[in-house]
């Protein structure tokens, strides 16, 4: 297999005056030209129904199963990494809604890289809006184009694949036999947090994330922001987490916070917070 080595991965991510971006744009390149390793990723599309019925939303899932030892990335990579991208061709009487990601793992990585990964498995959930005018007794068909960047401890190449799901357009319809994965998935999304539950607070810009019954805390933001330390900060012990940005953000701060309790069962909030001096209850 002919890749990217990781230690190499890692240079790219912090040689000064590179971004990230870039880094990870020739990283592609290079890996590219060995190829991937196909055994290590598997994709597949699936339907949470046995089929589409008009004016309803059907949810197509985008399954990854990646092979122990390998990780992919979540929406927000990191400091390095790629996200895996979708691209859909649709029948015009169905509309793609956003890409629904489930929280990922915190991935720290020689040198203080924070990434954010998925490993084991990912499901990515596509809402489709079935038009009521979608044609009751004909097949549907969705294809996609999929690309996604695999990593082990020593290596990083990317993988790609073409799926395709099919069907029927229907009066009614009834779970298949693969909605436990969206289930599974929907367990790790971010959901809104209990009134009063969640206190967020600022003091020059440093943003103060509570949760007085928490045992555990770490805050995964839906895009790279410019924050000290957060391979440190972005995780703590007990019910209080502290991101230092390096200056007072002038768009709201979003992102999923993992609620650990004391039982070890994580919680996903749902978080937004507006630049300002201070935050209300969430």
């Amino acid at each position: 297999m002919v890749g990217v080595p990781r230690r190499m991965n890692n240079l790219l991510s912090v040689v000064a005056g590179l971004s990230v971006v870039l880094a990870w744009a020739g990283a592609v390149a290079w890996a590219q030209d060995g190829g991937p390793d196909e055994g290590a990723v598997s994709a597949r599309l699936i339907g949470e129904l046995d089929a589409m019925v008009p004016g309803e939303t059907f949810h197509l899932g985008v399954r990854f199963e990646i092979e122990d030892g390998w990780h992919m990335y979540w929406k927000n990579p990191g400091e390095s990494g790629a996200a895996a991208r979708v691209r859909l061709s649709l029948p015009d009487w169905l509309e793609a809604g956003e890409v629904q990601w489930p929280t990922p793992h915190r991935l720290v990585l020689p040198g203080d890289i924070l990434d954010y990964v998925h490993d084991g498995e990912l499901t990515l959930i596509v809402p489709l809006k079935v038009r009521a005018d979608a044609p009751v007794g004909q097949t549907a068909e969705v294809r996609a184009d999929l690309w996604w960047l695999m990593c082990d401890d020593a290596v990083c190449v990317p993988g790609s694949a073409e799926a395709t799901l099919r069907a029927p357009v229907g009066t009614e319809a009834k779970p298949s036999r693969e909605a436990r994965l969206f289930a599974l998935a929907r367990s790790r999304h971010p959901v809104e947090p209990p009134q009063g539950a969640l206190l967020a607070s600022w003091e020059g810009a440093k943003l103060t994330l509570r949760v007085p019954t928490a045992a555990s805390l770490a805050f995964y933001p839906d895009t790279g922001v410019a924050a000290r330390g957060l391979v440190k900060s972005g995780e703590a012990s007990g019910g209080r987490l502290i991101v230092d940005f390096d200056d007072v953000p002038s768009a709201p701060v979003t992102g999923t916070l993992e609620v650990r309790e004391a039982s070890k069962r994580s919680l996903f909030w749902r978080v937004v917070v507006e630049p300002a001096a201070s935050a209300p209850e969430l």
